[in-house]
């Protein structure tokens, strides 16, 4: 944190990323994938970059798109729906109401990000990392306890390669992953930071 640079995160600045960015986030894309298609979700989550674009003009004054931007946003959506056009097909009327729950995460997970462009600049992404991810999981869990059944589910087994893949997707795909994207939130317009979800 120290190299890094920045100083200590404010608690309602951590409280607000472990909640926004990771544990309603988060709990939205995993009811969703019980009841969605991966790829439906996928694209749903592709709606990121336009609702930071849209969170932007009354939250980030600085930073408001113009025209082309705005194209470029829709033409990238457009090719992610395209990518995942056959799954989105197979869907019956109930993909409505999860889908319309589903548009949540993308658009706390904007929002937190937009918050954080915008009372973050001076704030150690280390630090707001490590307290957004221990208050997101600490929400995450405290749910997975209350709804989590276990009714018929095939108990867990912790083999090696199992621990090796929740070792590797806890460090590089998150702790890694989130500390860069707090980090650059910093140096660049957040809604060019959204375009990480076309990818």
């Amino acid at each position: 944190a120290r190299a890094e640079g920045g100083g200590r995160p404010t608690a309602r600045l951590s409280i607000t990323m472990g909640t926004l960015n990771i544990a309603v986030s988060y709990a939205l894309v995993y009811w969703s994938e019980t009841i969605l298609p991966s790829g439906l979700v996928a694209v749903l989550w592709a709606a990121h970059p336009m609702l930071i674009g849209v969170l932007s003009v009354w939250l980030l004054p600085d930073e408001r798109l113009v025209g082309r931007q705005w194209i470029g946003l829709l033409l990238g959506f457009g090719g992610i729906a395209l990518l995942f056009a056959t799954d989105l097909r197979t869907l019956g009327p109930g993909a409505v109401p999860a889908g319309l729950i589903m548009l949540g995460s993308p658009a706390v997970a904007a929002l937190g990000s937009v918050i954080l462009k915008r009372d973050g600049a001076q704030t150690s992404s280390v630090l707001l990392n490590r307290n957004a991810f221990a208050i997101g999981g600490a929400m995450l869990t405290l749910i997975a306890l209350a709804t989590e059944r276990g009714d018929g589910a095939p108990a867990a087994r912790w083999t090696a390669a199992a621990l090796g893949s929740v070792a590797y997707l806890s460090l590089v795909g998150s702790v890694l992953a989130f500390g860069l994207y707090f980090w650059l939130l910093r140096h660049a317009p957040a809604y060019e930071l959204g375009l990480i979800s076309y990818v």
